[in-house]
């Protein structure tokens, strides 16, 4: 039996929790804006690159040696991070256009 583990719309909870925080925080917003505006024209894998550094480098504390550092690796470790940067490319190219 094949179990079905999208979230929302999106191809895991990990990668819609990190999506929902990044969109929901006005400044974690437009900073993750400003950066993807930034990186469009090298393109996605370079967007995904930039929100996949800009979460785990700069959002995630250091938990040190510990089960929720573990766990939290994990959870990082399942994100779609070039599912979040075609859903964050959209929005930037859309908000263009308007």
């Amino acid at each position: 039996m094949m179990s079905d583990e999208t979230y929302n719309g999106w191809s895991n909870y990990p990668t819609w929790c990190v999506n929902v925080w990044l969109a929901n925080e006005r400044p974690l917003y437009e900073e993750t804006r400003y950066r993807v505006d930034a990186m469009m024209d090298e393109g996605r894998v370079a967007v995904a690159d930039a929100i996949k550094g800009f979460v785990v480098d700069e959002l995630v504390p250091d938990l040190g040696a510990s089960v929720a550092a573990n766990l939290l690796g994990f959870a990082l470790a399942s994100v779609d991070w070039f599912e979040l940067a075609d859903a964050w490319l959209e929005d930037v190219r859309e908000s263009a256009v308007h």
